[in-house]
């Protein structure tokens, strides 16, 4: 497994993700404590992603103090549907599905994203136990949240960008 693990100190200018962890999780993820992180350009924010078929688990994942200039996709995204490979086929058995537990996000700042919070457990397999606490993020759209049991929100604000980004493809629409 990958386990006791801190991350910290990171200022990071463009790229695509900021802070991610998955998706391969069949030995599991637990225990990881990242904070202090500042970024400009990305494609993703914090982004937790596993599927079926991986098994394991994501679980004791703490991210703190966490900043964004720009997010091209979403700020926060806590996913069991992972899309990139042929394996989330929503119409194939479920087998082998990873735990996502017990994770706490806070003191996120978010300039502009096109999604302020995607948080997607699978029908029936529920993630448990997340935490949302003091965050603010400016967004061309809300949140998409289902399938999660345990759910906990304090001081969280996703305000509203009133126009499109402009024809030059600088925010990506997620479809959920």
């Amino acid at each position: 497994p990958c386990e006791d693990i801190e991350i910290y100190g990171i200022h990071g200018l463009f790229g695509r993700g900021c802070v991610t962890v998955g998706s391969e999780t069949s030995a599991g993820i637990n225990n990881i404590y990242i904070h202090d992180c500042h970024f400009g350009d990305r494609e993703l924010g914090i982004n937790l992603k596993t599927m079926k078929g991986r098994g394991g688990y994501i679980k004791n994942i703490d991210l703190e103090n966490i900043s964004f200039k720009h997010v091209r996709k979403i700020a926060v995204k806590l996913s069991f549907r992972y899309d990139a490979e042929p394996l989330d086929d929503q119409s194939a058995p479920i087998t082998d599905v990873p735990d996502l537990e017990n994770i706490s996000v806070e003191k996120i700042r978010c300039e502009r994203a096109n999604y302020g919070t995607v948080i997607q457990g699978l029908a029936g397999y529920p993630m448990r136990e997340i935490y949302l606490d003091d965050i603010e993020i400016n967004a061309y759209h809300a949140s998409v949240i289902d399938d999660v049991r345990g759910f906990y929100v304090n001081n969280v604000r996703i305000n509203p960008i009133d126009s499109p980004p402009d024809d030059r493809g600088t925010v990506y629409v997620h479809k959920a």
